[in-house]
């Protein structure tokens, strides 16, 4: 991300790059919860995939 951040600092590529890295370290259902910001969408997503939910105590 650094070497495209320097040698083409108008392009978005680093940033999503670093994006990128961000996302590789996370769980699935952690990445969904990024991805997917309507919560009745993502709960949606999760029942139909048979994701495990965090429940909300």
């Amino acid at each position: 991300a650094e070497f495209f951040r320097k040698t083409e600092p108008h392009s978005p590529i680093s940033y999503a790059l670093e994006q990128v890295v961000h996302w590789s370290g996370l769980s699935l259902p952690e990445l969904l919860q990024e991805l997917i910001d309507d919560n009745n969408s993502r709960n949606h997503y999760f029942r139909l995939a048979g994701i495990p939910q965090k429940s909300s105590s």
